[in-house]
């Protein structure tokens, strides 16, 4: 931030908050002084000042109160990797929440939250692309299988980026907010070494009529030379 002369104040203010989340609803306002060094005026958020040789760090911390203690987010996501992987490529999977008979569950698909309600114990199938995620507003202490269809790619998952399982079924029990993330990898053996003889065989062609070139023109001059003798 670059202040004026006489110092500048600044506001900052919070348009979202995270699944389940309640968003800071007043504005921070921040003045920096005209030598640089910021500190909060008004607003619910902490800072932290740091200075070093040539500038000032502000860290301001946001604090976000939990609508719902009892409710868990469960973030799903989709990755395609390897050098044959289409990231515009749709991949199928099914989703199943394990609770009390009658419970209904709010998702949303990149953001949008969905008409239906996912049921409890009712399989709800959709689509993921690469970077596509979906978040399911779970109750604590459910269990959840994720399943993706069988296609092309070598399919993985993790959950909370712990060390990635090679499968397409993760099978969570959910105690807390938790990250699903779907890996797809195909990978292409480029055929460079079916290439190389079909090269040197046109090589070796090229200079086979190269060499029937040359005698022709030699037998045409030697018949030239025994004629004119």
């Amino acid at each position: 931030l670059k202040p004026g002369a006489n110092g500048s104040v600044f506001f900052l203010e919070e348009t979202r908050a995270p699944d389940n989340y309640s968003r800071m609803t007043e504005d921070v306002v921040i003045r920096v002084s005209a030598l640089g060094v910021p500190s909060i005026i008004s607003g619910s958020a902490l800072g932290n000042l740091v200075e070093t040789e040539d500038s000032y760090i502000f860290t301001l911390n946001v604090p976000n109160t939990k609508e719902n203690p009892d409710i868990a987010v469960l973030n799903i996501s989709k990755t395609v990797t390897g050098n044959y992987g289409n990231k515009n490529d749709e991949f199928d999977f099914t989703i199943t929440v394990n609770g009390e008979p009658s419970e209904e569950y709010v998702w949303k698909k990149n953001g949008e939250e969905q008409t239906e309600k996912l049921k409890s114990g009712v399989e709800t199938s959709f689509t993921m692309r690469h970077g596509d995620s979906v978040v399911v507003m779970v109750p604590v202490g459910r269990s959840v299988k994720v399943e993706e269809a069988l296609s092309l790619y070598d399919t993985s998952y993790s959950i909370n980026s712990s060390t990635s399982i090679s499968s397409r079924t993760a099978e969570i029990y959910v105690d807390d907010n938790t990250a699903l993330v779907f890996v797809n990898k195909r990978d292409a053996v480029i055929p460079t070494g079916v290439w190389m003889p079909i090269a040197v065989l046109l090589g070796a062609g090229a200079a086979f009529l190269i060499c029937l070139v040359k005698l022709k023109r030699r037998g045409k001059r030697l018949k030239r030379y025994i004629k004119e003798d």
